[in-house]
């Protein structure tokens, strides 16, 4: 199968071989265990989450939390663990750095728990954490409401969740699950998507739907970028239909930290005003949509954890 253009990417079972080679070379270059690392000795840690209105995205972030916090406790890695969100919900940002200068930190490592490089990771985020300043984010930031950090010790921000393997594990893991018969099954990977970042983004989920293909021995796959389902009409959707007139049966996973697959469609669905019990756009097609998110994954507390600790390395 060739590739169709730039936006529909569809592999091959040779490209599918490349999945296991990106893999490799991903684990190799993996976080390595905190047992290795030297720690400040009284270091704290701060995960940033983006924050939403709703109550039970945020509670996901906040039992994330609260399982790295007891990870934390068998080694004592941070001498304190906090949670914070960008918006939309509280304790902000700057609320998480005074928490763990409260707490007797002398240097503070922050988590951003978002899954690629994006205007949020590259401006707001080290904006609200007091690090970087411009008169635009300066007036967004003021138009928001939001409070900026004024650290009193110093602060270092990490990667975000593209690097290393976690998102090609939950891939997957996701796609695995709902994977019934992979000869005659296609996959879709749904992402945000960001213009500015859009080589680094493309790259990250080009590379996940690879390895997915090889692991799981299908030969077909594609992405698309739609938000929080704001755009799915516009692009999702037709690279699932695409997909599904390809292959018997089309697998969905959304590769979001809080949000699944099948929590992005219904999104989509009520944007458009759709109904209970009106026409299904998928009607008479076999898609799957997984009901699974990044942050519900069961190695996500403990490559949060590893990541931060190997900024602490000396």
């Amino acid at each position: 199968m060739t590739l169709i253009n730039s936006f529909n990417k569809c592999f091959t079972l040779i490209l599918s071989l490349l999945g296991l080679m990106s893999f490799a070379v991903a684990s190799h270059a993996g976080v390595e265990s905190t047992q290795t690392l030297v720690s400040a000795q009284k270091c704290g840690l701060l995960v940033l989450s983006h924050g939403s209105p709703a109550s039970s995205w945020n509670k996901l972030v906040e039992n994330l939390v609260a399982k790295i916090a007891t990870l934390n406790a068998e080694k004592k890695t941070f001498h304190a663990v906090e949670g914070a969100y960008l918006e939309f919900a509280t304790p902000c940002a700057a609320d998480g750095i005074e928490k763990l200068e409260a707490a007797g930190c002398d240097h503070i490592i922050v988590a951003p728990l978002f899954i690629a490089p994006s205007s949020h990771s590259h401006f707001d985020v080290p904006a609200v954490l007091g690090l970087y300043s411009s008169p635009s984010i300066r007036e967004t930031l003021a138009s928001e409401n939001a409070r900026i950090a004024r650290p009193k010790v110093p602060v270092t921000m990490i990667q975000t969740l593209n690097e290393g393997t976690l998102l090609d594990t939950f891939a997957r893991d996701a796609f695995k699950a709902i994977s019934t018969d992979p000869s005659n099954e296609a996959l879709v990977v749904l992402a945000h998507g960001c213009p500015d970042h859009h080589n680094i983004v493309d790259k990250t989920v080009r590379r996940i739907a690879t390895y997915c293909c090889g692991q799981i021995g299908i030969d077909y796959a594609d992405w698309a970028y739609c938000g929080v389902g704001q755009t799915f009409w516009d692009s999702a959707a037709g690279a699932i239909m695409q997909a599904a007139d390809s292959r018997k049966r089309v697998l969905v996973v959304g590769l979001y930290v809080s949000s699944s697959a099948d929590t992005i469609v219904k999104m989509a669905r009520k944007m458009r005003g759709m109904k209970e019990g009106d026409k299904d756009p998928f009607a008479g097609k076999d898609i799957v949509f997984s009901k699974t998110s990044v942050i519900e994954h069961p190695t996500t507390a403990q490559y949060v954890l590893d990541t931060a600790a190997s900024a602490l390395k000396k």
